[in-house]
């Protein structure tokens, strides 16, 4: 009677643990990041958004240092990434239980962008940009490649990123500001590669132009 009794607690205890388990809520997972621009800046106040096969909707935006992290359960969620002036970028990504995710975004683009007015007499800049690919002669991208764009009369004066680098599929976009149309030079250089150099790049105001670039080892 006491063996009986025994196992039939066993049964019961194992019972208890299994409906347990299937009733315990699911640990949330962190998924975390960057947001950048193709040029490597940091970008504050982009949207990232989650949303489940099973209809949960959740969100946040960046802080100031362009970094996010969503608190959400394991499944498969599309992941939306958007700030205007910038092209939206969607990716799935599978959630698994007490696996952490780090997820880091390059946002390029979206297009023209309008000119704009500085303080002063009618200061008027207008955005001259390049984008495009940084490639060895195998056709592997390079990453951490440095991109420079500058006017190629060094007395005129410009503003804009300058110097930019490469993400890790190659991509760049580096922007300069004019306030009247003039010529622009862009270097190229990655290491153990040979520097490439444009001395002559001509740019059309609020238009994006793409140069995809070769570059030869050393």
């Amino acid at each position: 009677m006491q063996r009986t009794l025994s196992a039939a607690a066993l049964v019961f205890s194992g019972l208890a643990i299994t409906l347990a388990a299937q009733v315990a809520p699911a640990t949330p997972t962190r998924i975390s990041g960057t947001v950048r621009d193709l040029c490597g800046s940091v970008m504050p106040g982009a949207i990232v958004s989650a949303a489940s096969r099973d209809g949960i909707n959740t969100g946040t935006p960046t802080d100031e240092f362009g970094r996010y992290v969503l608190q959400i359960e394991p499944a498969l969620w599309t992941l939306t990434f958007s700030l205007t002036g910038f092209q939206e970028h969607r990716q799935d990504v599978i959630v698994v239980p007490g696996s952490d995710v780090e997820l880091n975004i390059r946002l390029p683009l979206a297009g023209p962008v309008e000119m704009i007015s500085t303080p002063g007499p009618k200061a008027r800049y207008q955005r001259y940009a390049v984008q495009g690919l940084v490639r060895g002669a195998d056709g592997a991208a390079i990453p951490q490649a440095i991109i420079r764009l500058r006017a190629k009369r060094p007395s005129q004066f410009v503003i804009g990123s300058d110097v930019c680098t490469s993400d890790d599929e190659g991509r760049y976009t580096t922007v300069g500001w004019s306030t009247k149309p003039i010529r622009w030079r862009m270097s190229v250089e990655a290491k153990d590669y040979r520097p490439a150099d444009f001395p002559d790049v001509d740019l059309t105001a609020d238009e994006t132009k793409t140069i995809d670039i070769r570059l030869e080892r050393r």
